[in-house]
């Protein structure tokens, strides 16, 4: 993770909870430990997230707007606005 130094202020990337337990298991693995179980779950989700999302959001996330009444039932709503 760098930081950089623009306008004379300082900035420096955010960093979430998952870059932080992804960082601490590859430290884990580079040092020759294995994971266990609970463990090896967390980077195939990830790994499965990154893999739904490279295409964009999911199903879950788009939003669906309301339908667009048929003209005949605009009609039949405008005869009772008078």
């Amino acid at each position: 993770m760098k930081t950089s130094v623009t306008n004379m202020s300082l900035s420096s990337p955010s960093v979430s909870g998952v870059d932080m337990v992804m960082l601490n298991l590859n430290n884990k693995l580079r040092r020759g430990l294995t994971l266990n179980s609970g463990e090896t779950l967390i980077p195939i989700t990830v790994g499965a997230h990154a893999a739904n999302y490279a295409f964009g959001p999911d199903m879950a996330h788009f939003t669906v707007s309301a339908p667009e009444l048929p003209e005949i039932a605009k009609g039949a709503l405008a005869n009772y606005n008078s």
